[in-house]
Parts: C-alpha cells; sequence; structure tokens
C-alpha cells in the first residue's frame, strides 16, 4: 500500500475556483449581451435598414468568440474544481473519513 503524500493546501485552488466562477458567469453575461446584439443587426437587415453583409459577419464574429471565450472560461473552471475537491476529499480521508472516495469527488 503506498504512503500518502503530504497534504498540500487547498486554499489557492479555492481562490482560483471562485475567481473563475465569477470570471465564467461574467462571460455569459457577455455571450447574451453579443446574442441581443446579434439579434438587433439582424432585425435592421431584415427591415431593410443600413446594415451590410459585413456588419452581419462582425456580429456573428462577436457571438463566435464570446461562446469560445465563455467555454474556454468554463473547462477552466471544471478542471479546478476537479483538482480542488480531489485536494479536499484526500485531506478528509488522512483525517479519518473513511467513506470518502477521492477519484469519484474529483470525477463528480
Amino acid at each position: 500500500m503506498a504512503v500518502p503524500a503530504a497534504p498540500t493546501d487547498t486554499a489557492g485552488l479555492r481562490k482560483a475556483a471562485i475567481v473563475l466562477f465569477w470570471a465564467t458567469a461574467a462571460a455569459v453575461v457577455l455571450l447574451a449581451a453579443a446574442l441581443i446584439s446579434r439579434k438587433g443587426v439582424w432585425s435592421d437587415f431584415e427591415s431593410g435598414g443600413d446594415v451590410s453583409f459585413s456588419d452581419l459577419d462582425a456580429a456573428d464574429g462577436f457571438v463566435g468568440a464570446a461562446a469560445l471565450f465563455a467555454a474556454a472560461l468554463g473547462l477552466a473552471t471544471t478542471i479546478v474544481v476537479s483538482i480542488w475537491s480531489l485536494r479536499v476529499a484526500r485531506h478528509a480521508r488522512r483525517a479519518g473519513a473513511a467513506v470518502v472516495s477521492p477519484g469519484l469527488a474529483c470525477g463528480g
């Protein structure tokens, strides 16, 4: 049986997870704003306003960039929270919690 490694501090990962959660929330708000803006450009285009195809393309690009940014932050948040929960479960196991599974905590 392998000897468990020395406990590592989880405070840094906790702070990183909190910051990433807020950053992801802000990115989703940015994505919503991009989608609303895109809808406005499309409505202007349909009504015969002064909107060109390049304006539509720019609005689509903004939506795509915002979606990619939100997805990347969501992925980073998922990874950090998984690593953080793994370390917390390992700490609980070392403290005597027999029914805690670090692997399930990380994967869940």
